[in-house]
């Protein structure tokens, strides 16, 4: 996924799958939603279930579903958001910007 289209908050998984450091790196954002931008269902779901096996309480991590064969880099910055805060808001988290 090319991360910098989604803003600078977002993390690449550098391959299919979140790595151990990667994860770790996931506490600095324990209590805020997490979103996992994805074409591919099955790897967002392993990276789901990675950080949700995690000890601690975590928020919502929701899974931003792209069409098959699509990243990220390949919308503008306003239509990849709107599919990102749609797709939010259909798993019910509300999300805001800090304009």
């Amino acid at each position: 996924m090319d991360a910098w289209a989604v803003g600078e908050a977002a993390v690449a998984a550098l391959g299919h799958t979140l790595s151990q450091p990667q994860l770790a790196l996931l506490e600095y954002w324990r209590g805020k939603p997490i979103l996992l931008v994805d074409s591919d269902p099955q790897n967002a779901e392993v990276n789901r279930s990675a950080i949700l096996g995690r000890p601690g309480q975590w928020s919502p991590v929701v899974v931003v579903q792209l069409p098959a064969g699509h990243d990220a880099g390949m919308y503008d910055s306003f239509t990849i958001n709107r599919i990102i805060y749609t797709q939010a808001a259909q798993a019910g988290v509300g999300l805001t910007t800090n304009a």
